[in-house]
């Protein structure tokens, strides 16, 4: 993305271009290798904070090429905005989004120096574009965070093929009153309680999920009712997002119409196959995951998890493949950072640390893993970007007294960010008995039903959360991280 390296002034206009080229990266330039065969064309979309406008169509297409150069089919003209209506506390941001056949195929986000605004130099961050073969969701939803970013601001693209209307999406800001990991905790800890009761599991489950769709961005809510309202049939949604903690799959849509209140009677995880994907460059997982061999982590606990053995087994047949034993930090090590493999499970005791977000699963030896560490050892991100193995978290609480909020932000988004094509994960920690049953029914189908996406299997284990008399929030807590197309490869 070419800007102005010079200070700007209100009022300023100037031109931004887009381009990839096979030019080395300049001194103190940032660059990321495009992943792009020639001749797809790609359509671009410029996102702007609040000190700009962009004059015309803020979408644009490039057609790369074998030639050294590949340049979109026009510059963006952006204007600075008057003084008086300039944001000056917040550095401004210019973010150019990319997506390939209507799936999105990554960014670039730069930021200028504009007179008088709280920024300090030209400065360029994540910068990629990786396009891949697929179907576009019936509704994709983009967030992309701010340059400058304190966990509440973004800003969110709908799009969709259903209605001409969303073809290309329009980009919204999307203001959090707080920051997400405040809110989702907030609400999570009422509805994880040991003495609430199935009647009220439910009630706090439907009350949790319509303020957390009130929390929702208004363009994602307009282009919700927009499609329900057109009768168009919605099977999938997908979500890239750079904000890793909102429970989009417990959300229950709600509104304001003709004076009444109206609401859906299931949540968006339980009606829709949602796939969500929390990864900073705002490109798209694969659709189609090979699943032919594993590695199972299990460790031997005293007292023992009931059913982990049972569930290794499960898996290890199913996939042919091999526990890791002792499940201690050196032997974990030392098979995922040595040997790939198409699965990972893990069926584990798992906690958090509240004040940082951070997940915890505890081994063999009295030792534990957190979802920072696995970040940092040694082959494993080699590993998983050569395999993109499909990872399933099971992680149960001793006792479950109180269940911790084991996947705010913990392993499924390490996992993502070290290469895995897909993840299961429970937002909180889940009774084993109806664990081991999830992995049973998930495992099941998979080999049953090779050609039915994850995400529409994972939906359909959701649902048993919101059975009136027989509500259980274990069924509540599991989570899809990949494509809400995506499926076994055979």
């Amino acid at each position: 993305m070419n800007v102005p390296t010079k200070k700007l002034q209100p009022g300023d206009t100037f031109d931004v271009s887009i381009y990839v080229d096979q030019k080395a990266a300049r001194a103190g330039e940032a660059a990321t290798a495009v992943v792009v065969p020639a001749g797809a064309k790609v359509e671009i979309q410029l996102i702007v904070s609040d000190h700009f406008v962009v004059n015309g169509s803020t979408t644009t297409t490039m057609t790369i090429t074998d030639e050294e150069k590949s340049e979109a089919k026009r510059p963006f003209s952006v204007t600075v905005v008057p003084a008086n209506e300039l944001p000056t506390e917040v550095p401004p941001s210019l973010i150019a989004t990319f997506s390939y056949k209507g799936r999105p195929s990554g960014k670039v986000s730069r930021t200028v120096t504009i007179a008088g605004v709280a920024t300090t130099a030209l400065a360029a961050a994540t910068e990629r574009v990786d396009v891949r073969e697929g179907v576009a969701a019936d509704l994709t939803v983009l967030i992309t965070r701010a340059v400058a970013n304190d966990g509440r601001q973004f800003f969110c693209t709908v799009r969709s093929p259903l209605l001409k209307k969303y073809h290309k999406g329009e980009p919204e800001p999307w203001n959090l009153p707080d920051t997400a990991q405040k809110i989702v905790v907030g609400l999570m800890n009422r509805f994880t309680a040991d003495t609430i009761t199935p009647a009220m599991l439910l009630a706090e489950l439907r009350g949790a999920g319509r303020q957390l769709f009130d929390a929702s961005p208004k363009i994602f809510q307009q282009a919700f009712w927009d499609l329900i309202d057109a009768t168009l049939e919605i099977k999938n949604i997908a979500l890239v997002t750079e904000e890793p903690f909102i429970p989009w799959e417990l959300m229950v849509p709600n509104r304001r119409k003709n004076g009444r209140r109206e609401q859906r009677e299931q949540a968006l995880g339980t009606e829709f196959s949602i796939g969500r994907w929390p990864i900073t460059d705002g490109t798209s997982p694969d659709q189609h995951i090979p699943l032919v061999d594993s590695f199972v982590v299990a460790p031997a606990y005293v007292p023992p998890l009931a059913f982990a053995l049972d569930e290794a087994k499960l898996v290890t047949e199913s996939f042919p493949g091999e526990m890791i034993t002792p499940a201690d930090f050196n032997a974990i090590e030392r098979k995922l950072g040595g040997q790939g493999r198409t699965i990972v499970h893990f069926v584990c005791h798992g906690e958090d640390e509240t004040e940082d977000f951070v997940q915890i699963i505890r081994l063999e030896n009295a030792q534990t893993l957190n979802s920072n560490q696995i970040l940092g050892m040694d082959g494993v991100d080699k590993i998983f970007e050569e395999k993109h193995p499909f990872v399933f978290l099971n992680a149960c609480e001793v006792g479950r007294t109180t269940p911790a909020l084991v996947g705010v932000g913990g392993f499924a988004k390490s996992f993502v960010e070290l290469g895995a094509s897909a993840v299961i994960a429970p937002l909180w920690s889940v009774k084993d008995e109806i664990a081991h049953t999830i992995a049973q029914d998930f495992y099941k189908r998979v080999k049953d039903e090779p050609n039915t996406p994850f995400a529409e299997i994972v939906r359909d284990l959701r649902r048993k959360a919101y059975i009136p008399g027989h509500a259980e929030d274990t069924y509540a807590a599991y989570c899809f991280y990949g494509d809400p197309a995506a499926c076994r490869s055979i």
